[in-house]
């Protein structure tokens, strides 16, 4: 029950047995009464996330005049848009600052700050199922 079967027949008689079988063309099928196979539904996994900061922006000191960097890291799927912020402002297109995202650690590069860039940075992260902020104190210390 629940097989198929092929067929081959050898005919025989007074002379002996035939040298070669006749082989059935159709496959005989017996199926197994009352089961049926049903495969399980796949559902497809859905791997979109909100953004989620994995490492924050921690508060920093650094010396005017010699570069600093500040970093944080985020995930979210799709890739999450990044804004750089000073004081709840978008810092843009400023020269003095260079951002870069690598494989979700982002950076934010300070070039030679002076004591006006002291204050609160923040980093938001967008995409269409939300948004995270992590921000930072930098304190910009004028050597003696």
């Amino acid at each position: 029950m629940g097989n198929q079967y092929r067929f081959r027949v050898f005919s025989e008689n007074l002379v002996g047995v035939s040298e070669n079988p006749g082989v059935s063309q159709n496959t005989a099928d017996i199926p197994k009464a009352g089961l049926t196979l049903k495969p399980p539904q796949f559902q497809e996994h859905d791997f979109r996330s909100a953004p989620q900061f994995l490492t924050p922006l921690v508060d920093r000191s650094a010396v005017a005049g010699y570069t600093t960097a500040l970093n944080c890291a985020v995930r979210g799927h799709p890739k999450p848009k990044v804004v750089w912020l000073k004081n709840q402002m978008a810092i843009g297109d400023d020269p003095r600052f260079l951002a870069r995202h690598s494989q979700g650690v982002l950076t934010l590069q300070i070039r030679k700050p002076g004591p006006f860039d002291g204050g609160t940075y923040g980093c938001r992260a967008v995409n269409e199922l939300g948004e995270a902020l992590t921000e930072c104190r930098l304190e910009i210390r004028v050597p003696q």
